[in-house]
């Protein structure tokens, strides 16, 4: 029998995961922590974002949020119809806070920021806005900060940031020396030498050190490859100055940092945990509150909203360079809209499921599963596992993470079902309440559970006192 081949035409759907939609599931994931770490990389690398001061940041409900009046995707509309969505005059309103019924003017912000936690470009950029004289040179100076590297060192020429702005070489030379200006001392030099003679300039040095300073200063300009081979007796034979004093500078020369971008954000972290949800009560409503850091009010830089508008303002490849940047910057925007939009509903549905829990404490916790909740938010089981994931949330008794509200139950004489938390509880309750030289067996708790009216097994009784690390009776037994 011969083999015979055939041709079969069929049509077949399957989910693409764009750039933009990996990006949104990456955002979603994130904790309020990994969050603000991700922003500042973004801010630091793309020039078109910059954050809105807290005073120009609207509030808008849940409906907005969620994407109602959200613009077209980038990769479906031309870069100029993103930048009228942009650089419209009517200001992007943000989901920060909402409540049922009612609205809260300013977000809740975690209070454990803490300095350690920036990275250089972080650190950086903080000093540019407030040293940045003009729009121009922050925008300028955003760029540079970009092409920092983590040791502190500028890797982009003053050429080739001049040509991509379209700006002569030495307005960009002003801005490379405002940000060689800030602290740590050393940061934006292009080579070892001039990072040198930046922490030399910065020193604070006496009268009587002046000398000494000025030993030094030269032998970073011009004689570090013979500092490093140690003539230093040529050095002083070239600088016309004693042996003994040009060992000085050289000594205080090698107290210095070649590497000063490692002084930021390597200290060890104390570690924090920052809710991402708040809950609370106001009367007799529920507030529940998104926390963000302040970087997750993005909107694209004044600077180029008026570059934008301006056809024919910049050549082809700094037109690419931009359309590229806007693309990033609309797609990133979008993406913490939609993690914002998307944890309020699931804490609005955890409020909504748990409500005896906020109002009573962890004794009114139910048995809940993440269908459930998926069902009461709108969502995909696996997007409520995603976006709940190592999460917190702060209540009125205490922080605790989303997934402590996911709890199977137990069948009770009155039909309804009580949590494992619940019965864990109770177990607790009972064994401290124990005789100390006489201690339940687990069979005897399981008794004592069914007078309260909860059918539990003695192997489920077991379990759960293994889970809560109790001993067993007979090493619980005090004589």
């Amino acid at each position: 029998m011969n083999p015979v081949q055939h041709q079969n035409l069929e049509t077949v759907q399957k989910l693409a995961l764009t750039p933009e939609l990996r990006q949104s599931l990456a955002v979603l994931q994130m904790t309020a922590a990994e969050l603000q770490s991700f922003l500042g990389e973004q801010l630091a690398d793309n020039c078109l974002l910059e954050v809105e001061e807290a005073a120009d940041a609207g509030r808008e409900g849940p409906d907005e949020a969620d994407g109602a009046d959200a613009p077209e995707k980038p990769q479906d509309v031309d870069v100029r119809e993103l930048a009228a969505y942009l650089l419209a005059d009517d200001e992007r309103e943000e989901t920060a806070a909402f409540s049922a019924g009612r609205r809260e003017e300013a977000p809740v912000y975690p209070e454990a920021w803490t300095d350690e936690s920036q990275s250089l470009q972080d650190y950086l950029l903080q000093q540019l806005r407030l040293c940045a004289g003009s729009g121009a040179e922050l925008a300028i100076g955003q760029y540079l900060v970009a092409h920092i590297d983590d040791d502190g060192y500028l890797r982009c020429s003053t050429h080739e940031a001049a040509a991509v702005f379209g700006v002569e070489d030495a307005r960009v030379e002003k801005v490379v020396r405002l940000v060689q200006s800030f602290d740590p001392a050393g940061v934006g030099a292009r080579s070892i030498s001039e990072c040198l003679s930046l922490q030399i300039e910065a020193a604070e040095a006496a009268e009587s050190e002046a000398e000494l300073r000025a030993i030094a200063a030269a032998i970073a300009r011009d004689y570090l490859e013979e500092l490093a081979g140690r003539k230093l007796n040529q050095i002083a034979h070239q600088l016309k100055k004693p042996l003994e004093k040009v060992q000085a500078a050289a000594h205080w020369l090698r107290s210095l940092n070649p590497r000063p971008g490692r002084l930021i954000g390597t200290a060890p972290l104390t570690e924090y945990i920052i809710p991402d949800v708040t809950i609370r009560a106001i009367g007799n409503d529920w507030l529940i509150a998104v926390n963000e850091p302040d970087s997750a009010r993005l909107r694209v830089s004044a600077v180029y909203r008026q570059m934008l508008r301006q056809e024919g303002a910049m050549d082809r490849q700094s037109q690419d360079f931009f359309e590229k940047k806007l693309r990033a910057a609309v797609s990133l925007i979008k993406a913490v809209e939609q993690r914002r939009a998307t944890l309020y509903k699931m804490a609005e549905a955890i409020l909504h499921l748990q409500g005896a829990f906020f109002s009573h404490g962890p004794s009114g916790l139910k048995p809940l599963t993440l269908k459930r909740v998926a069902e009461e938010a709108g969502f995909h089981e696996s997007t409520v596992s995603r976006s709940l994931a190592d999460k917190y949330v702060a209540t009125p008794f205490g922080v605790y993470p989303f997934q402590y509200f996911f709890t199977s139950g137990i069948a009770t004489d009155d039909q309804q079902a009580a949590s494992s938390t619940v019965i864990k509880g109770l177990l607790k309750q009972i064994i401290a309440g124990e005789a100390k030289a006489e201690p339940f067996s687990d069979q005897q708790l399981a008794e004592v559970l069914k007078e309260r009216g909860v059918r539990i097994s003695r192997r489920t009784i077991a379990k759960y006192r293994e889970e809560l690390d109790i001993p067993p009776s007979n090493l619980r037994r005090a004589y």
